[in-house]
């Protein structure tokens, strides 16, 4: 299984593309990332000086699925049951989002190995809902969105307020 067009097009919309180097929250820049093109952290600096235009949005969007790439891989790792491709979107978001520590680290993991998708799905609504110490609307509808991926298949603020 592997991430699905839907989240492809889920992350586009909710990390937004932007072609220069951005700050990833805006309410508090003393607590975030230097970012450019769709949520992308690593690097900047280097590409930027090598797209001085701007950052193609051809070429943010196969930086966005490099990215994606070990997070897909971390889950389809340590994933012990079957899910709903759904389920496995919302499991992606979340490692791509959070990192992989906290992905291995999370309850929602144990539950649902364990088999109890029902607190897997409660989970989302507790995981990292903050930057630096400081609560971030942002990751807070991010892990809604999760959870009805997780739940139905599709997010629920549909790419509503970061």
């Amino acid at each position: 299984m592997g991430a699905s067009d839907k989240l492809k097009d889920y992350l586009r919309a909710r990390e937004v593309y932007k072609d220069h180097i951005y700050n990833d929250n805006p309410q508090h820049p003393e607590n975030g990332t230097r970012t450019i093109g769709y949520g992308h952290t690593g690097n900047v600096d280097a590409i930027a000086s090598r797209y001085p235009q701007g950052l193609p949005r051809e070429v943010a969007q196969s930086i966005l699925d490099a990215d994606m790439a070990p997070a897909e891989q971390i889950v389809r790792k340590h994933l012990k049951v079957p899910v709903t491709q759904g389920q496995f979107d919302a499991l992606v978001d979340y490692a791509f989002n959070a990192g992989p520590g906290a992905f291995l680290s999370s309850p929602m993991l144990s539950h649902l190995n364990g088999g109890d998708a029902a607190s897997a799905a409660k989970d989302f609504g507790t995981a990292r809902i903050t930057q630096k110490g400081v609560l971030v609307r942002g990751l807070q509808n991010r892990r809604a969105d999760e959870t009805g991926m997780f739940q139905t298949g599709d997010a629920v603020n549909k790419y509503g307020p970061r």
